[in-house]
């Protein structure tokens, strides 16, 4: 199964001719991320949205970051741990599956840092964002 999210909301593909709607999920996903455990939603208003293997989503942290995020991943080795990018050039870590977050200082020690520049952002919606669903645990119903 694969998770689309789009600016309508977020959608299941489970076939190729089967689409339906994630029920109770986020309003909006501009970034989608998923670690064995959770699928991760950033939406366009910056929330952050959770959903553990096999249980429904829910709002995680409302703004988790002060600036507007530009990228997120999520650590397929280490769950919980994610990271989200904003602009100007800051890489922002939790630890905790997105309760609490801290930047990523060592990334203004990077060589040539200070001459980082941006292009505006985009004045179209961000494209749809895939990801592969988390799958259930063996003993875990639902």
């Amino acid at each position: 199964m694969l998770l689309l999210g789009t600016g309508q909301g977020l959608y299941h593909l489970t076939g190729p001719d089967e689409l339906r709607p994630e029920p109770f999920g986020p309003p909006s996903v501009a970034f989608l991320a998923t670690a064995p455990d959770a699928a991760y939603a950033v939406t366009a208003a910056g929330g952050l949205w959770r959903r553990p293997a096999g249980v429904g989503w829910s709002e995680v942290y409302p703004h988790p970051v002060a600036a507007e995020p530009w990228s997120m991943a999520a650590d397929p080795r280490l769950p919980g741990r994610l990271y989200i990018g904003v602009s100007p050039a800051m890489l922002h870590l939790s630890n905790d599956g997105g309760a609490t977050w801290k930047p990523c200082e060592s990334v203004r020690r990077i060589p040539g840092y200070d001459a980082w520049t941006f292009p505006p952002p985009p004045k179209c919606w961000r494209r749809s964002v895939p990801a592969p669903a988390p799958r259930r645990s063996a003993g875990h119903p639902g």
